[in-house]
């Protein structure tokens, strides 16, 4: 989707996202699936024109907050699969959608726009921009490949701090882990901690995960 750019405060915010981080970013998601001796593969890449001009969807993205609770506003999730024609996905693999901005403090999700209850279906969008960190202020791209990594390439992903915060190839491997039935953790009751579906920047799964 590279002629979408959408206006923030901070600045506009591009697909950036080309063919040539593919790989790179398939290498980071399976350095922390191996871990559980899963490997994912690209079935195929589509680069194609937003299914709708009407900027109005993404002016209510930008805006989007999270509740008292944490929680981000669930109807932004239908708005951003406004510009996918997501009606076109595979059935039988993984969709993942590439999307300059998700939400404020929001890196991505994962499910169906029609199932607010479970969220988890073979959907997933990330932002190529995020302010996560920033705490809510300007946006920055979210790093892949060299830029993401915080340590040598050969550290294991068992290394908390393997990707730094906010890599592309942690938030698709943390929606990737929804897609298989993965949920976060109870943060009151959770024992371990450093874990991918837990986390900010680590990437452990737990035995029984």
């Amino acid at each position: 989707m590279t002629e979408l750019n959408i206006a923030h405060p901070a600045g506009r915010l591009s697909c950036w996202f080309k063919g040539r981080h593919v790989n790179p970013l398939l290498k980071e998601i399976n350095l922390i699936w191996r871990q559980a001796d899963i490997e994912w593969f690209v079935e195929s890449v589509v680069e194609h024109e937003p299914a709708t001009t009407d900027m109005s969807a993404a002016r209510y993205i930008v805006n989007a907050k999270r509740d008292d609770h944490g929680r981000g506003d669930p109807d932004r999730i239908p708005r951003v699969y406004s510009y996918f024609n997501v009606d076109k996905h595979y059935p039988v693999i993984q969709n993942l959608y590439f999307f300059p901005f998700v939400g404020s403090t929001s890196q991505g999700f994962a499910g169906d726009p029609d199932d607010r209850v479970n969220r988890v279906s073979n959907h997933a969008a990330v932002g190529i921009w995020s302010n996560e960190y920033s705490n809510g202020g300007a946006p920055y791209r979210t790093p892949v490949g060299e830029r993401a990594r915080a340590d040598t390439p050969d550290t294991p992903p068992q290394k908390s701090n393997f990707f730094q915060k906010g890599s592309l190839g942690r938030n698709y491997a943390h929606e990737l882990g929804h897609h298989l039935r993965l949920a976060h953790p109870d943060e009151e009751k959770q024992a371990a901690f450093q874990r991918l579906m837990g986390g900010q920047t680590s990437s452990l799964l737990t035995d029984s995960e």
